[in-house]
Parts: C-alpha cells; sequence; structure tokens
C-alpha cells in the first residue's frame, strides 16, 4: 500500500507540477559573448569560477577579478591567442562600467522560494554539472534566453534514485527545497 501512495505522490506532483514547467523564456544579454566550451578544453575546472556552487556565501556568476586574474594575468610562457586577447580587450571594456557585475544575467533561474545546494548534488550525489547544465560544455556564445529549473525536472530526478537514498527522501520533504 505504501509503494502505490508513492506512485500516486509522484504522479500527482508530477501533474501539478507539470504546468510549472512551461514558462515564458526570458531574454538574456549578456556584456561578454562567452562561451564555457574553451574554458573546458582548457580544462578549467567549473568552479574554479564559480566558486558560489561550493561556498553557500559567494556568488554564484564569477566576479569580474576572476576573469581577469587568468585573461590579464600571468603565464607569459606562450603568448596569447586569438581568443585569449579579445578575452583581455573585452574584459577592458567591461571594467569601465560603473558595476560591471551587475551587467551579467544568471542564463539559469530558480524560482524565488526554492533553496537548491549545489553541493548536495555535485558533492554528495556525484554529479556532474551538465547533469543539470546540458549542453554547458560545448556552448560558445552565452545563451539568449534563461532557463528555468522547474520542481517537475526535480522530481524527475529524484524519482529514479534508488528508494535508500537521500535522493528518494527528498520528493517527501518540502523544506528541504522550499523556503
Amino acid at each position: 500500500m505504501a509503494c502505490a501512495r508513492t506512485v500516486i505522490e509522484r504522479l500527482l506532483l508530477t501533474a501539478l507540477l507539470g504546468s510549472c514547467a512551461c514558462r515564458k523564456a526570458e531574454s538574456v544579454v549578456q556584456p561578454i559573448a562567452f562561451g564555457h566550451a574553451p574554458h573546458v578544453k582548457a580544462d578549467v575546472e567549473c568552479v574554479a569560477c564559480h566558486e558560489g556552487i561550493i561556498d553557500r556565501g559567494a556568488q554564484r556568476l564569477p566576479a569580474l577579478e576572476i576573469c581577469t586574474d587568468c585573461h590579464e594575468g600571468g603565464d607569459d610562457s606562450e603568448p596569447p591567442t586569438v581568443g585569449q586577447k579579445r578575452a583581455a580587450a573585452a574584459l577592458d571594456e567591461l571594467k569601465k562600467q560603473p558595476d560591471p557585475a551587475r551587467l551579467w544575467t544568471s542564463a539559469m533561474r530558480l524560482e524565488s522560494h526554492t533553496f537548491f545546494p549545489h553541493v548536495s548534488h555535485t558533492e554528495a550525489a556525484k554529479l556532474e554539472c551538465e547533469t543539470c547544465h546540458t549542453g554547458i560544455k560545448e556552448q560558445l556564445v552565452p545563451k539568449s534566453s534563461r532557463q528555468t529549473f522547474t520542481m517537475a525536472a526535480c522530481i524527475d530526478c529524484h524519482s529514479t534514485a534508488a528508494p535508500d537514498s537521500p535522493a528518494a527522501g527528498a520528493i517527501h520533504d518540502c523544506a528541504r527545497c522550499h523556503r
């Protein structure tokens, strides 16, 4: 009976939240035509720039200083590539703005009443960033619209978790994600 109840709960939640999965896309314009692919190719780890996915107190979008540390600093053992020169020039222009960090818009969006602990997913569950951020490793230019993560997507993933795993229990613990 408990198994049937769980199945019914999941079906109801998915049906109720199905409408949440269809959101009007918000346009996004970034100050620099940034792509993740060159950074992935250069073996830059996600956490090297996105400190906020591990440290809950840090911002999730990289600070401009993180970009400039690599693109303007450094290693003179090899001449900069055309892409690196272009990035450095774009960063120089961006630094002239009064508050350059405010010009960036996250391409990912959560509802304001939700909390998503990256650490639980990347460290505890050992998921790769691309599990949720599909296609990010091949991205050459910024997305032109924001992606809203929905509860339906979370339920789809958590409902396939092993029954004895903490991920399976998350479906029944609303306060874990909803604040």
